[in-house]
């Protein structure tokens, strides 16, 4: 099956043929970020989805309520860890994140587990890599992004 990543311009995500737009906000409050993903999940049928992820991170430099979140992500997997993001780091992973087998799919996610790895992708400086929820039904990619938002990519079968 050919991997639904193959229909994103991963260089350039807003070039994707399908790309609709993304929506964002300036309130980075704990709960204004919270809102805004928790009301995104009420809106779109997610009952059959994948996800896609490419994120490392550098453990440990984020404020308490993220470290909480970067620490239960870890436990299950779905985030790996990087000591040291420097400039060559940085260099490389971009050339990495651009090639499809980079990413890792997951069919088995719980509901509230993609919502954290969202809120993680939102505001974590010590983020890099991208999530892409790919919501089966709805014929559509999402992904988050740090401008506290969701991006909107639709796929036409």
């Amino acid at each position: 099956m050919k991997s639904i990543l193959s229909e994103i311009n991963l260089i350039n995500i807003s070039s994707t043929k399908g790309w609709k737009g993304f929506d964002e906000s300036n309130d980075w409050t704990k709960s204004n970020i919270e809102t805004i993903v928790f009301n995104f999940f009420e809106t779109y049928d997610y009952d059959s989805y994948e996800i896609y992820s490419s994120i490392d991170i550098e453990l440990g430099q984020s404020i308490h309520w993220i470290n909480d979140i970067e620490n239960a992500l870890i436990k299950k997997g779905y985030i790996s860890i990087v000591e040291r993001k420097d400039d060559d780091y940085i260099n490389g992973f971009y050339k990495k994140i651009s090639n499809i087998n980079y990413y890792k799919n997951y069919s088995h996610v719980s509901k509230n587990d993609i919502k954290l790895l969202s809120i993680l992708c939102m505001v974590d400086d010590y983020v890099e890599g991208s999530l892409f929820i790919h919501l089966i039904n709805e014929q559509l990619i999402v992904y988050p992004h740090e401008d506290v938002g969701f991006g909107y990519i639709e796929i036409k079968k």
